[in-house]
């Protein structure tokens, strides 16, 4: 006698059942091995750390520096500038005549980067025939507003360092042209500013564009060796006396007989 009730759920064929078990099997051998790989390849990259496979040292400095790019150049931020008897500053200045006249060249420095830079050290290099007056280089910035006087030679030859300033700061030197030492015509001299500092480029300076100024020496005309200068030729002959127009005058000629002939004393 059969006796009715639930039936079990039907068992999957047998070649399926295998066939999932042998898939389960490589995966999981598969997964092993690709591990297994991982940590190789891992060990071998710390050990030999080729060039051609970046290590996760290398790989998290990529990221910062493409999120936390380096500061910008910080060449726009410094300007040389220079004056004579004017109140305005400008690229390029023009004496002319005058015994050694003097001129103003100014640095303009500003950082607008937004990074801190330390150890900011400013020159000055000149390119021509002009001189430096002994004290006359001032530093001005929010702080000194008329401006503090500072070693002249840091400028030229050393720099001079202001330190990691937060606002504009200018630094301000006169010069002179030697006329004495000059020969007549034009004479260019040629400044440039200059900024370096070890945040920047391994503390390579870092120039300005150039401020020209061009002294045109007139000389007067030459005159005789230990004499004045000579007067201008004049531009035509000579003036002579008038030539008269009628004949010379002589006295007037007689219409009386010729003076007589005396007796003759022959016999």
């Amino acid at each position: 006698m059969v006796t009715e009730g639930v039936k079990p759920p039907p068992k999957p064929p047998g070649p399926l059942k295998r066939g999932w078990d042998r898939i389960g099997k490589v995966g999981h051998g598969a997964v092993y091995l690709l591990g297994v790989g991982a940590s190789v390849l891992g060990i071998w990259a710390a050990v030999a750390d080729p060039p051609n496979i970046p290590t996760p040292g290398h790989v998290l400095s990529e990221i910062e520096d493409w999120f936390d790019p380096p500061p910008s150049n910080p060449v726009e931020h410094i300007v040389a500038t220079v004056r004579h008897n004017q109140p305005e500053w400008g690229s390029h200045t023009f004496i002319e005549g005058g015994i050694n006249p003097s001129f103003d060249v100014q640095i303009d420095y500003e950082n607008t980067s937004g990074v801190d830079l330390s150890n900011v050290v400013l020159s000055l290099d000149e390119n021509g025939t002009a001189k430096p007056i002994k004290g006359t280089v001032f530093l001005m910035d929010d702080d000194h507003p008329r401006g503090i006087a500072v070693d002249d030679d840091m400028l030229s030859a050393k720099g001079l360092n202001i330190g990691n300033p937060k606002h504009p700061v200018y630094v301000r030197a006169t010069y002179y042209m030697p006329t004495s030492q000059m020969g007549c015509g034009q004479h260019t001299t040629i400044f440039t500013a200059s900024v370096r500092t070890p945040s920047f480029h391994d503390d390579k300076p870092i120039p300005s564009q150039e401020a020209v100024v061009t002294y045109d020496n007139v000389c007067p005309p030459p005159g005789p060796i230990g004499g004045p200068a000579m007067s201008p030729l004049p531009l035509g002959p000579p003036e002579m006396s008038p030539v008269p127009l009628g004949p010379i005058d002589q006295p007037p000629l007689t219409a009386g007989p010729s003076p007589s002939v005396g007796p003759s004393t022959k016999p």
